[in-house]
């Protein structure tokens, strides 16, 4: 079984991980970049590249865990006898004189590793620029812990098999740091590394922010339509009210025509059972023989409301006649007898004159009507 399946219980929930291999040879620094992957109870390096600068090993890189290890020129690495929570004094048995607060240490049991933070600071921060750096370890640490926990000598050769994982002498020691990584064994060195919460929330967050983007911009899309819709729908319903404000012009206005044709109507009697015809035949029926008549207007025009105000009234209630007569003594046997019909109110006569040259006599009387 293998080192993770025994101890799988404990693995992170972590996928991937990029490992960075610092070797500093001479005034040379070479770095390889390895991506090891993890499935199930697995580890698998799933790419090696070698770089000749830090910003080429983190170009297109984000948000992503780092595991941090150097090796080679300036690093210290020493079985110690006394192993003390005072940092001056275990330093002081690998450098006398040493201060703590110039170096990174790193420690296993009795064994510690040393590297000045001037040395490593640069690429440190650099990874913490866009980066999360789970990981430091110094030297061959990572090496000697999993001889430990796996209870067996491993030697590092150029190529050699651990695991069922193919590994040399670049990429053994980043291996093994992301082996007791991933089991939680170590994190070495405590340089303000990443809280492994904090890298999960930021890829976390890194996955779902075009989701949490995404989201008002859906509602903003949504709401700009409705919007466009709710313009187009007020647009019409504007032209509609306009349309039914003309129709309801028009009514209004076809409303007064119709008042004031049925106010004319009603004035002038239209609207009351005719009896012109009634009337007519009765009062033809008395006229004297020597009797000629010029005009018989049954609901004249009423003269006056005319010239006031220039409106056509016919009086219902009126009729007039007019005519000329060869008997003066005619006229009032004759108004006598209108006077008789039932539906007669009063006679009047308006006006007599006897023309002397003509030998007759000029009359217009009013019948008022009930």
């Amino acid at each position: 079984m293998s080192v993770l399946g025994q101890i799988g219980q404990r693995l992170l929930n972590v996928n991937t991980l990029i490992c960075i291999d610092v070797f500093y040879e001479g005034d040379l620094i070479r770095f390889n970049r390895l991506q090891i992957r993890r499935h199930k109870n697995e580890l698998f390096i799933d790419h090696v590249e070698e770089f000749d600068t830090i910003q080429l090993v983190l170009e297109g890189f984000k948000n992503e865990q780092i595991l941090l290890n150097v090796r080679g020129k300036g690093i210290v690495s020493k079985n110690v006898s006394t192993v003390t929570d005072d940092f001056d004094a275990l330093l002081n048995q690998l450098l006398p004189n040493a201060k703590s607060i110039d170096f990174y240490i790193d420690i296993f049991q009795n064994s510690v590793a040393v590297v000045r933070q001037s040395q490593v600071l640069g690429l440190i921060e650099l990874i913490r620029k866009d980066n999360f750096l789970v990981a430091f370890r110094i030297g061959d640490l990572a090496h000697r812990e999993i001889e430990v926990l796996t209870e067996r000598k491993i030697e590092i050769q150029s190529d050699f098999d651990f695991e069922g994982e193919k590994l040399n002498a670049t990429t053994a020691l980043a291996y093994f740091a992301a082996l007791l990584f991933f089991t939680q064994e170590s994190t070495g060195v405590q340089v303000s590394l990443t809280d492994l919460s904090e890298a999960r929330f930021a890829r976390l967050f890194k996955k779902l922010l075009p989701i949490v983007l995404g989201i008002p911009l859906v509602l903003l899309l949504a709401n700009y339509f409705l919007l466009e819709y709710l313009i187009s729908e007020n647009s019409i319903l504007q032209n509609e009210v306009a349309v039914y404000h003309t129709y309801h012009s028009e009514s209004v206005k076809l409303k007064e025509k119709y008042l004031a044709k049925s106010h004319f109507l009603a004035s002038s009697g239209w609207t009351q059972s005719s009896k012109t015809s009634f009337y007519a035949d009765q009062l033809g029926l008395i006229v004297p023989k020597d009797v000629l008549l010029s005009k018989f207007e049954l609901m004249p025009l009423n003269q006056q409301e005319l010239r006031r105000n220039k409106e056509l009234i016919f009086v219902s209630d009126k009729i007039i006649l007019e005519g000329t007569c060869a008997k003066t003594t005619s006229i009032d046997p004759w108004v006598s007898s209108i006077k008789r019909f039932g539906w007669v109110e009063s006679v009047e006569i308006d006006d007599f004159k006897f023309d002397q040259k003509n030998k007759l006599g000029n009359f217009s009387i009013s019948i008022a009507l009930k």
